[in-house]
């Protein structure tokens, strides 16, 4: 929802600057650059406040933090010094704890929910063009959609009698609104607890709505109706498409859908650990965002940031956050687009990169898979990498070639020799010592691991070479997933 917001802003706000739009598959990028500490973690007394949204309004210089329990910074000078929307102006206290949730941008307008200027059981839905007056629209509402004149709200179904109160439709700018609970009850009418409509995503004409943060319906005839979507919570809005992200079998799974009612899976090889119910694991999904610049997503979880160029698979690139933070942070990262620079609020810091941003040479490939992805395609390998002597051994071709290495064999000494931009390294068959531009080098402090022939195969340890010439290897112990990304500096 907000990422097709941020896209329409960017227009609005000038365009792309003449950045030539591609991918630039083998440059090496310059790290995230620290910006400043908004102060978010010091706005929530007793623990840290979670961003709910970070957005760049008309005015690429002007920036917004909106965090949980109704707090707002901003800034005028891209991020330098922030401030705080003081929240009298919705007639509450500073020590409200109202929650923010969505937030919409149309023809010039901000459109969000926030502190309700009335005592409500739930936040109103505002409007504004400055971030200084305010108009509040509607109360109530516990989550909202909008195009500026139509407006969806969900209730918060939150005791008795609140079940037939939970999804309203306005088609006049929210003058009047429509009750619409009588489908959802319909759908859910086995449903043994209270039913709360939690978010809302309309995707070419269907309704999506989330249920107490547990399943998807959806409903093709404007709300009349309802039926079963998804068991998983994390539905995206991500460009043109809908993905759904779920956690099964110890993999992450993305599916695809170009018209929200057929699905294929995009990839079992996402790199988060995703939770049941919205639990925190280590690491949890938190934003995805989609750059029509440089054409790639950008997946944000608690403790990294990952890139793709069409979702298959997915590389780190997180140098220069500050990772370490993030088991004292407990709120979600988010990002922002302006027409030239990409930011991000990660562990409650704000930082940027220039665009576009690039993809590097990169393979991901699961243990005991045969399916790898080289460089966003899929190959099918001959033989699964193996796990032996607690390394991992595969044909070598399968890293080499994507990296753009070459590969020699000399069968008399049953030597191989790997190439590539200045580097040569030398392994035999057997032997626990290599070369590396001539120089002997251990495989490995433990003397089993070495090379080995495998029904005409010959298996070389997978991370002795891709460091050796210069790549970064990323190892998953839960998912079992092995990311090599070439070359090494982020």
């Amino acid at each position: 929802m907000l990422i097709i917001l941020l896209i329409v802003l960017i227009i609005q706000a000038g365009g792309f600057g003449g950045i030539k739009v591609g991918i630039k598959a083998d440059n090496t990028e310059d790290g995230w650059q620290f910006i400043s500490d908004p102060g978010i973690t010091s706005l929530y007394v007793g623990g840290s406040n979670a961003v709910t949204h970070f957005i760049i309004d008309e005015n690429p210089s002007h920036m917004i933090i909106i965090c949980a329990y109704g707090h707002f910074r901003e800034s005028f000078d891209r991020g330098k010094t922030w401030s705080n929307i003081p929240l009298s102006k919705f007639g509450q206290s500073e020590n409200s704890s109202m929650r923010t949730k969505d937030i919409y941008y149309v023809n010039g307008t901000w459109y969000f929910d926030g502190p309700s200027i009335s005592q409500h059981d739930s936040p109103s839905i505002y409007k504004t063009k400055d971030f200084t007056t305010f108009e509040e629209i509607c109360p109530d509402a516990g989550c909202f959609w909008t195009d500026g004149l139509v407006f969806y709200k969900g209730g918060a179904g939150s005791g008795p009698g609140r079940n037939d109160k939970c999804f309203f439709v306005s088609k006049d700018g929210g003058v009047n609104w429509e009750n619409l609970s009588s489908g959802i009850q319909q759908a859910l009418q086995d449903y043994k607890y209270y039913i709360g409509v939690k978010e809302i995503i309309v995707f070419k004409g269907k309704i999506f709505v989330l249920i107490n943060d547990f399943f998807w319906l959806y409903s093709l005839d404007n709300g009349t109706t309802f039926q079963k979507l998804s068991d998983d919570p994390y539905l995206y809005q991500v460009d043109e498409r809908l993905w759904i992200v779920e956690y099964c079998n110890d993999k992450t799974i993305i599916k695809e859908s170009q018209d929200g009612l057929n699905w294929q899976v995009l990839t079992d090889k996402a790199p988060i650990k995703m939770s049941i119910n919205r639990s925190f694991p280590d690491d949890i999904l938190n934003d995805i965002i989609w750059d029509p610049i440089s054409r790639i997503f950008i997946m944000a979880s608690n403790n990294n940031v990952f890139y793709s160029n069409n979702g298959k698979s997915w590389i780190p690139n997180s140098a220069g956050l500050d990772i370490q933070a993030s088991s004292n942070y407990s709120g979600y990262n988010c990002f922002a687009l302006s027409s030239d620079r990409i930011y991000l609020v990660f562990n409650g810091k704000l930082y940027a990169k220039n665009l576009p941003l690039t993809i590097k040479k990169h393979v991901v490939l699961r243990i005991n898979d045969q399916q790898i992805i080289a460089n966003g395609k899929e190959i099918i390998m001959e033989i699964l990498p193996v796990i032996k002597n607690n390394r991992t051994f595969l044909p070598i071709r399968y890293i080499s070639e994507p990296l753009g290495a070459e590969v020699n064999w000399d069968a008399k000494t049953k030597k191989v020799t790997v190439s590539l931009d200045g580097i040569t390294i030398e392994l035999w068959i057997g032997k626990n010592i290599a070369k590396v531009n001539g120089i002997d080098t251990p495989i490995d402090q433990n003397s089993k691991v070495v090379p080995y022939i495998d029904g005409g195969r010959t298996m070389l340890p997978l991370r002795f070479i891709s460091e050796n010439l210069g790549s970064a290897v990323y190892w998953d112990q839960i998912l079992r997933l092995v990311t090599i990304v070439y070359p090494k500096g982020e």
